[in-house]
């Protein structure tokens, strides 16, 4: 059921990436409207192509929510897409109601796509994380356009306030119990956590999921953080880019490795709103 379900999904982010480019050609007249017009068309056809890349043997069974058994919310979808086709066709279609189909369009969307997040239960969920990236860079693509456009003030709050399809996932290592528990806390309005005082426990979570950002120690007795960084990349090459050293080693060898990977870094103790600025950093 899951991959009729991603299948599904591509199929309506076709469909939406066809009628933005006709509306595209519809207001050629005015090149501001039609160049966000054909951008977000390139991001629908992204967006479909990424939900393919999903298509997996093991995504056959049977979805945990399973919108594909609601034909009305399968319907109400298909039936907003044909809608918005006649919209398109109207011949005093102003810019002012095609915004208003796009944020109708985006809402649906996102609420299928929020249904599918739910679904989702690969085990490595890193493309998946990718994926949701791309449609969270859409909807700001959206936004922005609203935001400067004239009258549209209660569109871009529709789209403005809508939830995350993604609650980013945050990996903590550190040997000492009472550093790991503060960095806990400071950490839990940024996203889920896994916390853990042992290197290897932590690159078994990294086996098991994506994680969007990654803080370690230095200096631990296990495995040091250098050799837990070489592990961790070997098992997703992204979290490299997303990861945080917070430490107190004045080890030489440590920071020649940290300044040739370009690792960022904070030293031990650091205050609250540094840490949470690194943070920010790292997530956008």
């Amino acid at each position: 059921m899951m991959n009729q379900q991603i299948n599904w999904q591509a199929e309506r982010e076709d469909e939406i990436e066809a009628l933005y480019r006709s509306a595209a050609v519809r207001f050629a007249m005015q090149p501001e409207f039609a160049a966000f017009l054909l951008t977000l068309a390139e991001q629908e056809r992204e967006h479909g192509k990424l939900l393919r890349q999903l298509l997996r043997p093991e995504n056959a069974g049977t979805a945990g929510v399973d919108q594909l058994g609601d034909p009305d919310a399968r319907q109400s979808t298909e039936k907003l897409i044909a809608a918005s086709w006649l919209t398109l066709a109207s011949a005093s279609l102003s810019e002012q109601r095609m915004l208003e189909v796009i944020v109708q369009l985006e809402f649906s969307e996102w609420n299928s796509l929020f249904l599918l997040t739910m679904n989702w239960s690969g085990q490595n969920d890193g493309e998946f994380r990718r994926m949701l990236d791309e449609i969270e860079l859409h909807r700001k693509t959206v936004e922005d356009y609203l935001l400067q456009a004239a009258g549209a003030d209660e569109l871009y709050q529709m789209i403005h306030t809508l939830a995350p399809l993604w609650k980013k996932r945050i990996l903590i290592v550190d040997d000492d119990p009472v550093i790991a528990r503060l960095l806990e806390i400071i950490m839990t309005p940024f996203g889920k956590l896994e916390v853990t005082t042992h290197p290897a426990d932590a690159l078994q979570h990294l086996r098991q999921r994506h994680f969007d950002v990654m803080i370690s120690d230095v200096s631990m007795p296990e495995m040091d953080g250098i050799e837990l960084y070489q592990q961790a990349i070997k098992l997703d090459p992204e979290i490299g880019k997303h990861f945080l050293f917070f430490t107190a080693t004045n080890h030489q060898d440590h920071l020649r490795f940290i300044a040739e990977n370009n690792i960022l870094t904070l030293k031990k103790p650091a205050n609250l709103k540094v840490l949470q600025e690194a943070m920010t950093s790292l997530l956008n």
